[in-house]
């Protein structure tokens, strides 16, 4: 799936600026050009297909987010699967929300009988930054849609507005073509920032004195690193519009540290004796059995640090330092007797390694400790490893995004590190699609993003290479319609929405305003303009642990035709549905009626189908 695909056959240019579509058609083979004029532009109403899936292969952009006035290359790949040569145009809509923005079709094309054509068209979009688009690509034969599906398109100026973070473990020796597969696959799902994980020497020397092209070392499980592969992998991902962003703890050391000029006067103790320094410990036949932890607001240690990661930056084009920690750790002391209160540290620290690195900053609360700190500090957005000892309820993935937003003051959007099937992940196996997709609805849903996805497939465990668990074929479609749907919604999803407590009704559906077994999850955002309904299907859940560790979830059944009421005083003028479980995100128009009982004023609608999520979203009348 989104392999790197050689050009067949056809190739299209298409500008468009000041209003104005112009199409240069290209057949490669022949040697032609055709001009066509807006006013030729083809509408085609509706996306359903009499063959869905059975001609489009892929659809996908070339970059994971583009600059305001840069233009998108769309790649669709069709293959004709049918018993007999088909000629048919490919058509290519782009909307921002229920807008349309352009629309842009291919030259006529035949297909033989197992013939693969692949179609590329240059658009450049509205220059208004922080925006996203849903683009529908649509095999059109005899003027009836075939087939349909979707990419997405996010315009912004700074990844750090809608991040959507994915990772890469393995820095061994690969070559460029392996490299770019994974990049190009990851781009696939629009990731736009990459933490490399666990690349360096060592916590407290990243790099290798002898550190250059050409020169390896073993990261601290004793895998291989070749400095080549880890400067591959930047520069692919800069060419993709992707973030590389160096990962490292704020407080960590190799047992043999002091050899390297760390001193234990600098260190985080579990005693006011300065006895016991406290640690991580790790498998006995790693290249340290325990990392040792330093207090991250003593300046010399600070010093050494710093210079060290200077040192990373000016050997390599990293954008940014992903800086780790450990959690609540408890009582601990510096090496005077001193209390150390570890979560009050994380600011000056941010803030001291912004001044001399300056370089871009992300920070990890572990089970949100320190957060209330780290969102004081000048870091792109907020990240959070959640665990059970959170609570382990969907509810608790909203909560933390909630309130990541609340702390912040809704200026940054949170990324949660959740980990599926973890206990499942203990062994070789496939992911649970259900609970997975369920999961990422509720992320997506509360306004966040779920860093899960890098060079091994999906993440199950902490560890990050653990590659224990598989993506099934039919999962990793089913993720790129959700990714697809946090792009091309993202203005409704992400971007100065707050929650609302505006009551919900389904008829005939258990229907609750927090997640219950066997129910329909339901809340509701608001936005200038807009009034947002999400529905999370849990009717066929006995339990509401997001992280279903045994993966043991099903699919739900659909439900069908759903009457719902919500309440509401907003002056509704349009009301629409979309899921990146159906129609692969298109939205369609809901018919809607007025009304008001004891409860208030409300607007009822039928959403036609809910698998696992739904999202309406009604639009404020004009005055």
């Amino acid at each position: 799936m989104n392999r790197r695909y050689r050009l067949l056959g056809l190739s299209i240019l298409v500008v468009i600026a000041l209003g104005i579509a112009v199409l240069v058609v290209r057949h490669e083979q022949e040697g032609e050009g055709i001009e066509v004029g807006v006013e030729e532009k083809v509408t085609i109403s509706g996306v359903s297909g009499t063959d869905n899936g059975q001609w489009l292969d892929d659809v996908h952009t070339d970059l994971s987010r583009y600059e305001p006035g840069q233009s998108v290359r769309l790649t669709a790949r069709l293959t004709n699967r049918q018993d007999r040569a088909a000629s048919g145009q490919l058509v290519f809509s782009a909307y921002h929300l229920s807008e349309p923005v352009a629309e842009l079709r291919s030259a006529p094309l035949t297909l033989a009988v197992g013939a693969t054509e692949q179609v590329t068209i240059e658009w450049l979009p509205p220059s208004l930054d922080y925006r996203g688009y849903l683009i529908e690509a649509r095999f059109i034969v005899d003027d009836e849609v075939k087939d349909h599906r979707n990419t997405a398109v996010d315009v912004s100026s700074d990844w750090g507005r809608f991040p959507r973070y994915g990772y890469l473990v393995n820095f061994g020796d690969l070559d460029r073509e392996a490299m770019n597969e994974n990049i190009e696959r990851l781009n696939g799902y629009h990731i736009n920032g990459l933490q490399f994980y666990d690349w360096q020497y060592k916590h407290h020397q990243p790099l290798p004195d002898d550190a250059a092209p050409g020169s390896v070392w073993d990261d601290i499980a004793k895998r291989d690193v070749y400095f080549d592969t880890v400067k591959g992998y930047i520069d692919l991902a800069h060419e993709r519009n992707m973030m590389a962003m160096n990962y490292n703890l704020l407080f960590g050391s190799y047992r043999d540290a002091e050899q390297d000029g760390v001193s234990p006067l600098w260190g985080l103790y579990k005693d006011a004796e300065g006895k016991e320094q406290d640690g991580h410990p790790l498998p006995s036949s790693w290249a340290t059995n325990r990392i040792l932890l330093y207090n991250p607001v003593d300046v010399r240690w600070q010093q050494y640090l710093f210079e060290e990661e200077k040192k990373v930056f000016a050997a390599l084009k990293f954008d940014g330092f992903h800086v780790d920690q450990l959690g609540d750790r408890g009582t601990l002391y510096d090496a005077n007797g001193n209390v150390v209160k570890l979560s009050k540290t994380f600011l000056p620290f941010l803030n001291a390694a912004k001044e001399r690195l300056d370089t871009r900053l992300v920070m990890n609360a572990v089970s949100q400790f320190g957060q209330g700190e780290i969102v004081q500090a000048p870091v792109d957005f907020l990240y959070a490893e959640v665990w059970p000892n959170g609570g382990s309820t969907y509810e608790q993935l909203k909560s933390a995004i909630d309130s990541g937003r609340n702390l912040s003051k809704g200026s940054k959007n949170t990324v949660l590190a959740a980990y599926m099937n973890y206990g499942k992940a203990d062994r070789p196996g496939e992911f649970n699609a259900p609970s997975v997709l369920l999961a990422n609805a509720v992320i997506f849903a509360s306004g966040g993003s779920h860093i899960e996805l890098g060079d091994t497939g999906m993440l199950g465990k902490e560890y990050f290479p653990n590659d224990n668990l598989k993506m099934t074929e039919e999962l990793e479609q089913s993720l790129m319609d959700y990714y697809h749907f946090l792009v091309a919604y993202e203005n409704l999803l992400r971007d100065g929405v707050t929650g609302t407590d505006n009551g919900v009704i389904i008829d005939g559906t258990r229907a609750f305003a927090k997640p219950l077994p066997g129910s329909v999850w339901t809340f509701s955002r608001k936005k200038q303009g807009y009034e947002i309904v999400h529905l999370v299907n849990l009717t066929g859940n006995t339990k509401i642990l997001w992280r279903d560790d045994l993966g043991e979830y099903v699919k739900p059944d659909p439900l069908l035709g759903s009457k719902v009421k919500y309440y509401t005083d907003m002056n509704v003028g349009n009301v629409y549905w979309a899921s990146p479980d159906l129609k692969h995100g298109t939205s369609g128009q809901l018919a809607f009626e007025r009304g008001s009982d004891e409860q208030g004023a409300y607007v009822a609608f039928t959403v036609p189908e809910l698998l696992y999520w739904d999202m309406v979203y009604m639009e404020e009348a004009a005055e």
